[in-house]
């Protein structure tokens, strides 16, 4: 039976009637009990930071050829199944690198990285470094 409907007391006082009338839908919960529920972090800034950056790919495979679509903000660290990572953990990769592409982020998974020759955690450093370096003592957000 499914969980959002629940038996009304009349099942067990008229047995003859179908089953349909005695099921009432119960309410919905929209709000969570308890703590609000925490997730990875966000930095809107930080994102605008690297989408203001070129594709490591383009720009590393076809250096005198510019990107055909612009730079997105591709999440790309540890997390769990149907989750995003934190913010801090993204690199610049155009759209056909990025979701479209035959040798795409999203086609190959963990395989892109070894594809083109990129050492992940050293690139998430690396920017991460550089956006410290030129945003120090600024507010996030």
């Amino acid at each position: 039976m499914n969980p959002q409907y629940r038996l009304t007391p009349e099942l067990t006082e008229k047995p003859s009637a179908s089953i349909g009338s005695f099921l009432r839908r119960s309410a919905v919960r929209r709000n969570r009990p308890g703590k609000p529920r925490r997730g990875p972090e966000r930095d809107e800034k930080y994102r605008n930071f690297i989408r203001g950056l070129g594709c490591i790919v383009c720009r590393d495979t076809v250096p005198h050829n510019p990107q055909s679509s612009k730079t997105e903000c591709a999440h790309i660290g540890e997390r769990g199944l149907g989750q995003k990572c934190s913010d801090y953990e993204t690199v610049p990769l155009c759209s056909y690198h990025h979701r479209i592409g035959p040798t795409s982020h999203h086609v190959l998974g963990k395989h892109f990285w070894s594809r083109h020759g990129i050492d992940r955690d050293r690139t998430i450093a690396a920017l991460r470094a550089v956006y410290d370096i030129n945003f120090e003592g600024e507010t996030n957000k």
